[in-house]
């Protein structure tokens, strides 16, 4: 639905090459009538290190 971040948090933990592949994978933790709430996860595609984690709060309209 469309919407806009009312909140974003992106945590940092490790290196990632600019010539590194990087997985992301998306998780909506809650989606109500008003507000969604989502997590994603950014890994280095050769070993599975957590490279940064975001949150985000959305507002729905």
């Amino acid at each position: 639905r469309p919407g806009v971040s009312t909140d974003l948090n992106v945590s940092w933990f490790s290196p990632a090459p600019g010539d590194s592949t990087v997985l992301v994978e998306a998780t909506v933790l809650k989606s109500g009538r008003t507000l969604a709430f989502v997590q994603v996860d950014i890994r280095r595609e050769k070993d599975g290190v957590l490279v940064a984690q975001g949150r985000m709060t959305k507002f729905l309209s």
